[in-house]
């Protein structure tokens, strides 16, 4: 979070670029300065482990001491916290639409997400519409704590029950298929009744949950459906919404 011109980022690249200099000074293990940061305490204790050593080998790499904390609950109150105090973590994780709540007092992510882009390919829309403020990223996506979240199946009991070949529609190279184009919400109902009348059901999670209103949110959008539209305006009383609650 930024209140000043000298940011950390610029501290920190001024650090690294002493810290190359000849006759200075030996390039010990935190010789480009230290950064804190908090990551998600994320429910699957083995994708912490997988974050700490990420966050050791970049620190290494770039000579940076990292001191990396991990929160849950609390993460929402931290980051309102820090932003009224004007002082804090230098990197935050900001789930979903916090990046907007908090976004006069970031610095612009621009420079990263162009380099990484660049170098991997351009993003999804639904990271520029979660990220992005007046034009800029104001925040740089990351495969943690995101809304990219990848679906769950018995894959051998689809096939059995409801006919539907996972491992067709997903081959384990990267290209899509005829197969996982046709998986559309209307191929899921009938994969649904199939296995329901088999005795093993599945459904859309709906509840006051993140992740059920995440389910919910892409169904609604799959129908071009808005309880809401981008100006504030309350529109519910569409078609669209209609057939979302049809189906």
């Amino acid at each position: 979070m930024a209140h000043s011109n000298m940011t950390r980022r610029k501290t920190l690249k001024l650090a690294a670029v002493t810290a190359a200099l000849p006759l200075l000074h030996i390039r010990t293990a935190g010789a480009a300065g230290k950064v804190t940061a908090v990551f998600t305490d994320h429910f699957v204790p083995a994708s912490n482990e997988l974050m700490r050593k990420q966050i050791a080998a970049w620190g290494e790499a770039n000579k940076v001491e990292v001191q990396a904390d991990f929160l849950s609950s609390q993460l929402l109150m931290v980051a309102a916290a820090e932003k009224q105090a004007g002082t804090g973590h230098d990197i935050m994780t900001l789930p979903t639409w916090e990046v907007h709540n908090h976004a006069k007092a970031l610095v612009p992510m621009d420079d990263v997400v162009a380099r990484l882009t660049a170098k991997f390919g351009g993003l999804d829309s639904t990271a520029a519409y979660l990220a992005q403020f007046d034009g800029h990223w104001m925040a740089c996506p990351s495969s943690v704590g995101s809304q990219f979240s990848g679906p769950l199946g018995r894959i051998s009991m689809l096939k059995e029950k409801a006919g539907l070949d996972v491992l067709a529609m997903y081959p384990a190279r990267n290209e899509r298929t005829a197969l996982a184009d046709a998986w559309t919400y209307e191929a899921h109902l009938k994969a649904a009744e199939a296995c329901h009348k088999a005795g093993l059901p599945f459904a859309i999670g709906l509840g006051t949950t993140a992740d059920s209103a995440n389910t919910s949110g892409a169904l609604f959008a799959a129908y071009g459906a808005e309880l809401v539209d981008s100006k504030g305006n309350i529109t519910v009383n569409s078609e669209s919404v209609r057939q979302v609650l049809e189906h």
